[in-house]
């Protein structure tokens, strides 16, 4: 979605507050005939925006960010929902805290199978396909096929 959404200026994925701080350190100066911000302060922190609103906009967004118009990514309610709960497991691993638990790998297999599937069309778009290199391509072509071949398997 990161990819998607960032656009040729490098802010379509970052929160609303960094994506402000970053557009206005680029235009800092223009104009004025001072120095432009990239040679006078730090570069801004940047803080991307939550996994719910990056998924609200590329479901809805027909921005490519300066790549020309792309179609919204299409999603039904189920496979809306099966990201979320792959979101929600990802958290669970990632900030881990002691307890207990078991992931079934049937429980995990149609959130990975929505994922890869969501990743190819994400990938796929054009704005996205020419800044990516043939290598990066089949890297990331053979590794959504060996996940989705595994995540069947689990089924």
């Amino acid at each position: 979605m990161v990819v998607v959404l960032s656009g040729s200026d490098g802010t379509g994925a970052l929160d609303e507050r960094s994506r402000v701080k970053v557009l206005e350190w680029f235009s800092r100066g223009r104009g004025s005939g001072s120095a432009p911000g990239w040679a006078t302060a730090p570069f801004p922190k940047e803080r991307l925006a939550g996994f719910k609103e990056l998924l609200r906009r590329v479901t809805r967004s027909k921005d490519a960010g300066g790549f020309g118009p792309r179609e919204p990514l299409r999603l039904n309610g189920d496979q809306v929902a099966d990201l979320h709960r792959l979101h929600w497991a990802r958290n669970q691993y990632a900030h881990f805290t002691p307890k207990t638990w078991t992931v079934e790998g049937a429980y995990l297999a149609p959130l990975v199978l929505v994922a890869c599937a969501v990743t190819r069309a994400l990938m796929d778009e054009s704005h996205v396909r020419v800044r990516l290199e043939d290598a990066d391509r089949e890297r990331l072509h053979k590794a959504l096929t060996i996940a989705t071949e595994a995540a069947s398997d689990w089924s």
